[in-house]
């Protein structure tokens, strides 16, 4: 039997070929190249550079507003430690003009606070979704908790410092490994911790203050303990607040450098 007709008897007179071999090496078969190019995880990259400007201008007349609520505390304290308890029977024009100073400007820092809180959560929420699409995927949580956990009671003592913390790591544009340079896991930062800090005890001695004051019922010495633990509380909003611009300011401009560095990395140096 000739080597053609062994041939045909094996293939049932079919000859065998690239596409038919069935013996053919993976060398030599042909696939679907891999696209190795670095894609987001999740959605695209929007950049919040207005909208940080935004909240940094609003950021910013809040501190200038709690330093002016901190000097008329300070009034307020000299006039309990001199006697006056701002009686309306026996209220000078002075006292009555101090009084309604102070009034307004806690009215305007209250409003420019609710403008503030609004833009602060979009913000917090368009960050935490660039996380997404700047190669993170081992996200905990998701964008809308971002920004409803500061609404959720209890939550809100600690979730949105969670969400901040990642927000940060993920951000860095040195956890993007480079040639030649060893990966190290990131690390939360001391800034979003302090902030933290400040932001829950400034809360905390604020509400001493408001409650004390409430209650005092014209007693000289309780509202000398209301006016000092209103301006301890300014002191701690202030802080809180110039920490919150640094923070904001930090992760904007963190996202920026990663989306650059990301558009030309390979999925293997994006790394969270």
């Amino acid at each position: 039997m000739s080597k053609n007709e062994l041939s045909n008897l094996i293939t049932g007179g079919e000859t065998m070929n690239d596409a038919t071999n069935p013996y053919q090496s993976p060398a030599e078969s042909t696939f679907s190249p891999v696209d190795f190019s670095p894609k987001p995880s999740q959605g695209v990259f929007r950049p919040v550079s207005t909208l940080c400007l935004s909240l940094t201008v609003l950021l910013g007349i809040q501190v200038v507003l709690d330093l002016g609520l901190l000097g008329m505390s300070g009034m307020e304290w000299s006039y309990y430690n001199q006697g006056v308890a701002f009686d309306e029977f026996s209220m000078t024009e002075e006292e009555l003009t101090f009084l309604i100073a102070y009034a307004g400007l806690g009215v305007l820092q209250l409003l420019t606070l609710i403008v503030t809180a609004i833009f602060f959560c979009i913000w917090n929420y368009r960050v935490y979704k660039n996380v997404l699409a700047l190669g993170v995927s081992r996200l905990q949580h998701s964008p809308g908790w971002a920004a409803g956990a500061w609404f959720v009671p209890i939550l809100n003592w600690f979730r949105p410092y969670q969400i901040m913390q990642e927000t940060w790591k993920g951000s860095e544009p040195s956890n993007l490994r480079k040639e030649g340079e060893m990966y190290h896991r990131p690390v939360g930062s001391s800034l979003v911790g302090w902030w933290w800090a400040a932001w829950i005890i400034g809360g905390l001695v604020n509400q001493v203050a408001f409650r004390a004051e409430m209650h005092a019922e014209g007693d000289l010495e309780v509202l000398q303990i209301s006016a000092i633990a209103s301006m301890v509380g300014a002191v701690i909003t202030i802080a809180c607040g110039i920490m919150a611009i640094s923070i904001v300011r930090s992760i904007t401009a963190n996202q920026e450098e990663r989306h650059q560095l990301v558009r030309g990395a390979t999925p293997a140096q994006v790394l969270y």
